[in-house]
């Protein structure tokens, strides 16, 4: 996954950037690096979902 600025600058990809997303987003290092997603609670994965910040009503 490849993340742009506004402008399309490239700001980097998902692994230069897994503390910032981490940190954003909630989400374990350890999930953002592929492991098995049935390690974590369905709390867990849930909780990801109340943070997310979408510009279209159907995202």
């Amino acid at each position: 996954v490849e993340f742009f600025s506004v402008e399309g600058q490239q700001l980097g990809n998902k692994y230069s950037l897994m503390q910032e997303l981490h940190g954003i987003t909630g989400i374990s290092v350890e999930a953002l690096q592929g492991g098995p997603l049935d390690r974590l609670s369905v709390d867990e994965r849930m909780s990801w979902l109340g943070k997310r910040q979408t510009k279209r009503e159907e995202d």
